[in-house]
């Protein structure tokens, strides 16, 4: 880890916070009315900005604002890393998280003192774990700024309820599928879970997710996938919640295979999708979708990582990879062509 750039940005933050409490204490802040902020209009009449009004809140906005410009630089640090290595799987995953929180709708805070310089980075002693350390830590901070400042405006009532509604949309505009696991092998749950418990609270939860992902509709079992993608999306999230949850529900085998497919229709986040294949199968070696064969295409058609296609090719021949019309012919068919490949 890079203990100079994040002890230099934290300590930023640290003096600013002291000099803001500092002005409130002496009583010089520019802000005493005890009035409700300011709203500035444009021309279509929609707000676009918040003037800070005391102490409290510019400190707490303060932070949130400054954890999110640590996030964003660290992932274009990491974007620059990746695209140095030639790691174009991880490069998307950057820019992807990149984009989300930078494009989420925000709007200017008025009274507040500049945010400090981003720190920059050395690409050719950086290594991945001392990028994404810091960008973990810099996540963690700006959610938990963002919540402080809904938190604040929930508290103060009715004169902020303005402020408190665009802290409402900016959260729910942060993307959860655009977070990225970039060591899957240790930031995924283990492949040594076991659903072994009936979980009532996890049963109702995927349920839920199933009926939004389209495979139940009245009753009567459809394909999956025949929905909107907002909903796609939300089952996506459900589904993750159940196996983050409840690690020991029956369900968590299914959550994962309907997790992977998820990512490979709806987002195509191909290099992410086959770890939640392997952990189908894994925590359940009889789970009741084709986990091994649906891996074995990704891995073929989309990563061109024709050696661990033949191997999930395999392993739907040769495991209780549950029965589909044509697949074990076509995946000795794609294991003939490939072996030449590998």
């Amino acid at each position: 880890m890079n203990f100079t750039r994040m002890d230099w940005s934290r300590m930023n933050r640290t003096v600013l916070v002291m000099l803001f409490s500092a002005v409130f204490l002496t009583g010089c802040w520019p802000y005493t009315s005890g009035k409700p902020p300011a709203e500035r209009l444009d021309s279509g009449h929609r707000p676009t900005a918040v003037v800070v009004n005391d102490a409290e809140e510019s400190v707490t906005v303060f932070v949130m604002e400054s954890a999110r410009a640590d996030y964003l630089n660290c992932l274009r640090l990491l974007q620059a890393y990746y695209h140095e290595i030639g790691n174009l799987d991880k490069h998307r995953w950057a820019a992807s998280e990149y984009k989300n929180v930078a494009t989420t709708r925000t709007w200017s805070w008025e009274g507040l003192p500049d945010l400090p310089a981003p720190a920059g980075a050395d690409l050719t002693v950086e290594t991945e774990h001392s990028l994404v350390e810091p960008l973990m830590t810099a996540r963690r901070e700006y959610k938990a700024g963002v919540d402080a400042v809904v938190a604040m405006y929930a508290a103060r009532g009715e004169p902020y309820r303005y402020q408190y509604g665009l802290m409402v949309n900016m959260k729910s505009r942060l993307d959860p599928v655009r977070v990225y696991p970039y060591f899957p092998e240790v930031q995924l749950p283990p492949l040594t879970m076991r659903g072994v418990e009936v979980i009532p609270e996890a049963e109702q939860l995927f349920e839920e997710a199933e009926r939004l992902w389209g495979w139940k509709i009245g009753g009567a079992k459809i394909a999956p996938g025949i929905t909107r993608y907002d909903r796609s999306r939300e089952a996506l999230v459900k589904f993750l919640a159940l196996v983050e949850e409840y690690p020991t529900s029956r369900r968590i085998a299914l959550s994962a295979y309907y997790i992977a497919e998820i990512y490979k229709e709806y987002f195509k986040e191909y290099a992410l999708c086959v770890h939640w294949y392997e952990r189908a199968w894994t925590w359940d070696p009889r789970v009741e979708q084709p986990a091994c064969f649906q891996a074995a295409t990704v891995y073929d058609f989309h990563l061109r990582n024709y050696a661990k296609a033949v191997e999930c090719y395999q392993m739907a021949l040769t495991r209780p990879d549950p029965y589909r019309l044509a697949n074990p012919s076509y995946a000795k068919g794609r294991i003939n062509a490939l072996m030449g490949k590998r």
